[in-house]
Parts: structure tokens; C-alpha cells; sequence
């Protein structure tokens, strides 16, 4: 009788496994999963662009069209650096993971900010986290700062802990940097330096020399030296327009 009841249940069993395995294979399931899939990438692609919107809505909607495809090329250095961009696009999970930054240096209104800009959209899509700041918004804030007398430490998390810092010309618009400025911006790269977290910056300045007078050679090794730089000295875009006449076919104005 024990026998009679073990060979029951195994043929209970059996007969359970088959269906179910019927089931798993049957055209209804698996039209239930594609439905399942597609749906779970439709709201993973909408909170993407609910990010994206989100950043550009923070940062500014001036620069949320910039591509490198409408990037204005008019000569040989503009297409060079505008392919080392792209090849940094082309592998930007592996750079960031390994904290290979992006520095662009040359005069303003060369387009620097309109190339960082391209990047943004597919760092959120990876997704990876994105601050993007100016030199004068970075040292305001810690300026205030001191007059609400709250810790440091919390408003440097904001430039620390992002996987990517774009920072916008933290050049002083007049001379060098203050002590109180340069330790600032020195703590910022520092951490992001050593935890190896890229930091993207556009830099009004012709080479590295006059980078670091402007602010000190420790905060431009900590820039460039894990980077990629790219020198766009070619004429300023708004300066260009100008000298073809205002209102005529005109560029657009680029940091």
C-alpha cells in the first residue's frame, strides 16, 4: 500500500512537471513574456527621459540640442577634436568607469561647452549619475555657504560623488584664483582624482601654462592628467558672425 501511494505521487508529479513545462512553452506564455519585457523597457525608457529632462530643465535648456552632428566645422582642428569627442562617446562607460576625464581648453566662444553638452544625454542613458556646474555657480555656493554656517562636507558631496563633474571654466574672470577658492576647487579634484571619478571641464586658456597661472599646478595635474585633452584654439564663433555681419548667417553662440 506504501508502495501504491509513492508511485501515485511520482505520477502526480510527473503529470504537474508536464504540464507546467507545456505551459513555460506554449505560445500564450511567451507572448506574456515579450508583452512583460517590452513593457518593463518602455517605463525604464521613460524614466531615462525623465532624467534627461530633469538635467537639462536644472542645467539650462540652451545647450539640451547639442549634437555633434549640428557641432559647426570649418576647419581641419575643429574635425579632430570633434572625432576624439566621438571616440570618447564610442567607449564612454569604459572612461568613466576608469575615471578618464575630458578637458577642453582654447579661447571662449569655441564651442567648448556645446561638446561636453553631446555627452551628457548618453551618461544619463547609461545611466550614470551627472553634475554640471560653472566656476562661478561652484564658488557662490561655497560662499553662501559660509554665511549659513552648515558644514562643508555636505555641499562637497555634490561635486564629489557624481560618476561625472562637468565643469564649466572655473577660471576667475580677473587674475588667479583666491587661496580660499584654489583649496575648494583643489579638495573637489583631489577626491574625484584618487576615487577615480571623471571630471569633464572646459578651460579659457590657451595651453597648460597658462592654465596653471591661472590656477596653480596642482589643481591642472589633477585635471589633466588623467584625461583626454583636446586644444580648440581655432576663432571664436562669435566673433566670426561678427565679422561677417550681424544677422547674417549667423553661428550660434557657444561657450
Amino acid at each position: 500500500m506504501e508502495r501504491d501511494m509513492i508511485q501515485g505521487g511520482e505520477s502526480k508529479l510527473c503529470d504537474l512537471t508536464t504540464r507546467i513545462g507545456e505551459h513555460l512553452v506554449s505560445p500564450e506564455h511567451r507572448a506574456r513574456l515579450k508583452g512583460e519585457r517590452l513593457a518593463d523597457q518602455a517605463r525604464q525608457d521613460e524614466l531615462q527621459e525623465i532624467r534627461i529632462q530633469d538635467f537639462w530643465r536644472l542645467r539650462g535648456t540652451r545647450y539640451a540640442r547639442c549634437t555633434l552632428e549640428n557641432f559647426e566645422v570649418t576647419c581641419h582642428e575643429q574635425t579632430a577634436v570633434v572625432v576624439a569627442v566621438a571616440q570618447y562617446r564610442d567607449n564612454l562607460e569604459a572612461s568613466i568607469d576608469r575615471g578618464v576625464g575630458l578637458v577642453l581648453t582654447g579661447p571662449s566662444g569655441t564651442g567648448k561647452d556645446h561638446l561636453l553638452a553631446t555627452l551628457c544625454g548618453p551618461v544619463l542613458a547609461i545611466p550614470r549619475t551627472l553634475k554640471w556646474t560653472s566656476g562661478a555657480e561652484l564658488f557662490g555656493k561655497f560662499r553662501d555657504n559660509i554665511d549659513s554656517r552648515d558644514s562643508e562636507g555636505g555641499l562637497l558631496a555634490d561635486y564629489t560623488l557624481p560618476a561625472v563633474l562637468v565643469l564649466s571654466d572655473p577660471m576667475p574672470i580677473i587674475g588667479s584664483l583666491t587661496a580660499y577658492q584654489a583649496g575648494i576647487l583643489y579638495r573637489i579634484l583631489d577626491y574625484r582624482s584618487s576615487h577615480l571619478q571623471a571630471t569633464w571641464a572646459t578651460l579659457n586658456v590657451s595651453n597648460r601654462e597658462e592654465a596653471e597661472r591661472h590656477l596653480g599646478p596642482q589643481i591642472v595635474r589633477r585635471l589633466v592628467d588623467d584625461s583626454v585633452s583636446l586644444a580648440c584654439n581655432w576663432q571664436p564663433y562669435r566673433r566670426k558672425s561678427a565679422a561677417r555681419g550681424r544677422g547674417v548667417n549667423d553661428a550660434p553662440e557657444k561657450g
